[in-house]
């Protein structure tokens, strides 16, 4: 597990951009922490990191959102997951998140 700590909103953002420079395809990333914590603000950095010009915000209701990317070797897709309200790792076969 690797730990990374911001002091706000901006650097957050940034990091997200950072990371995903670093992003060759097939990455997992596992995002812990309360309500405001800086977890759809770092899913924003990454985003747009890859190139993707739709907003992004929280998928809670729909549970999960997929973004086309184009022009990144490696990368074709960017699924972003709210598990909060699953129950198991069957949920997230059942919400197609293997595909």
């Amino acid at each position: 597990m690797i730990t990374f700590t911001t002091e706000n909103s901006r650097e957050t953002y940034q990091l997200g951009q950072a990371l995903a420079q670093s992003f060759a395809g097939g990455e997992v990333l596992a995002l812990l922490g309360d309500l405001g914590a800086g977890k759809t603000c770092l899913t924003q950095g990454i985003a747009q990191g890859l190139g993707i010009k739709q907003k992004i915000n929280s998928p809670t209701f729909v549970i999960m959102k997929v973004y086309n990317i184009k022009g990144r070797a490696g990368i074709k897709k960017f699924c972003h997951i709210d598990a909060y309200r699953l129950n198991s790792h069957q949920d997230l076969v059942a919400i197609g998140a293997l595909d």
